[in-house]
Order: C-alpha cells, then structure tokens, then sequence
C-alpha cells in the first residue's frame, strides 16, 4: 500500500472521529495533503533513524 493511500486512510478515519483535536488534526493535514506527499517522495527518509552515534543527539 502506498503512502497516499495511508495518508487518505488517516485522513478519513480521523475525520470520523470523536475526538475534536483529531479531526482537525485531520483537517490541517487535508489541507496540506500535496506538499506532504511532495516531502515524502522527495526527501531520503530513513525509517530506521539516521546512522549517528547516541551520544551526538544529546548535542541536537
């Protein structure tokens, strides 16, 4: 399954939700739906985590 069918999915469920917070969560994503599928095909995103030492994430 792609990831803008995950997205849709989401979106969908979270707009029938019953909580108020989720469903504009839902709605702000909706409304940024594009550019959040432009950020992920575009960028290198490694699920795992970036390959750095633990010790250099106490500097970030």
């Amino acid at each position: 399954m792609s990831f803008q069918a995950l997205l849709g999915e989401w979106i969908d469920w979270h707009n029938r939700s019953l909580l108020i917070p989720m469903i504009h969560v839902a709605k702000t994503i909706k409304q940024h739906h594009d550019s959040i599928l432009c950020w992920f095909q575009d960028s290198r995103i490694d699920l795992i985590g970036p390959r750095l030492p633990v010790h250099v994430f106490y500097l970030i």
